[in-house]
């Protein structure tokens, strides 16, 4: 059945670095994906995978594989449909929150708390830039800027901070073009 192969796609998206993608990674555990070869042509499964279908497949071989880690957000934009992305910027996001946590409710909107929470966030850019990083995947945030970090006008018991984020993209092709 195939809510088996969702779990163990869960538990792998898992296990590994946020900022790891799961394109062409083996899935052990599983003997045959023939809900997938045998049901569906290569032009159905590219449809499918053009919809945000995360599929599954086997190899002539025997080795049980994920095709492309999609998701269904709009396939024109990289950053809604990789799905190694929405799970980096999910996990960055929670790292943002856990890092506020400790001032909500216990301190106060003031000059100098906006400057301890602003070079916190810098601290945090960095820590993210190296953090888990590796040579193959580089860190969760290849780069990150603190835009805007302000005392919200209408609710004047927060700040609002608009941070831009420069995140890794899985390698997902090389284009070679042989010239002679």
């Amino acid at each position: 059945e195939g809510y088996h192969l969702c779990a163990a796609l869960a538990g792998l998206a898992s296990g590994v670095l946020p900022q790891q993608g799961l394109t062409n990674v083996s899935i052990s555990g599983f003997s045959s994906a023939t809900q997938t070869t045998d049901k569906f042509s290569k032009t159905q499964l590219d449809t499918m995978a053009l919809s945000g279908v995360w599929i599954v497949s086997q190899a002539i071989d025997g080795e049980i594989y994920t095709r492309q880690a999609l998701t269904t957000g709009d396939y024109e934009d990289i950053n809604q449909r990789e799905e190694m992305l929405t799970r980096n910027v999910d996990s960055i996001s929670y790292r943002f929150k856990d890092y506020f946590a400790p001032f909500i409710g216990v301190t106060n909107v003031t000059p100098t708390m906006e400057a301890t929470i602003r070079g916190g966030m810098l601290k945090l850019i960095r820590l993210l830039k190296s953090e888990r990083s590796t040579v193959q995947l580089g860190g969760q945030l290849v780069d990150a800027e603190i835009d805007r970090f302000f005392v919200s006008e209408i609710f004047k018991d927060r700040y609002v901070a608009y941070v831009s984020l420069e995140v890794p993209y899985a390698l997902n092709n090389i284009e070679l073009h042989l010239v002679v």
